[in-house]
């Protein structure tokens, strides 16, 4: 699982980061957002992220098949802009 399909899990299953961050032994939010940007997460989250939805998201194909079933929007609605798109081209 990548750090775009958890957030994406995450968000539409409406889970904050710090609710999987308490799940996961974490006291606040920041590693999540971390592997939320990577593209490896650990197994722990998977695992915790399958407890909280009742879906087995340790299994790849389950996985995928979900993963098809969560609206675009979802894996871009956090989508960072870089600052240089923001002010334009100095």
């Amino acid at each position: 699982m990548t750090g775009k399909e958890l957030r994406a899990i995450r968000s539409f299953n409406r889970i904050s980061q710090t609710e999987l961050g308490v799940h996961c032994g974490y006291n606040s939010r920041d590693t999540i957002r971390k592997y939320e940007k990577s593209d490896f997460v650990p197994h722990m989250f998977v695992v915790a992220l399958s407890k909280i939805t009742g879906y087995d998201f340790t299994n790849e194909k389950k996985l995928e098949q979900y993963l098809t079933n969560i609206p675009i929007f979802e894996f871009e609605k956090y989508k960072s802009t870089s600052l240089g798109s923001i002010y334009g081209k100095f």
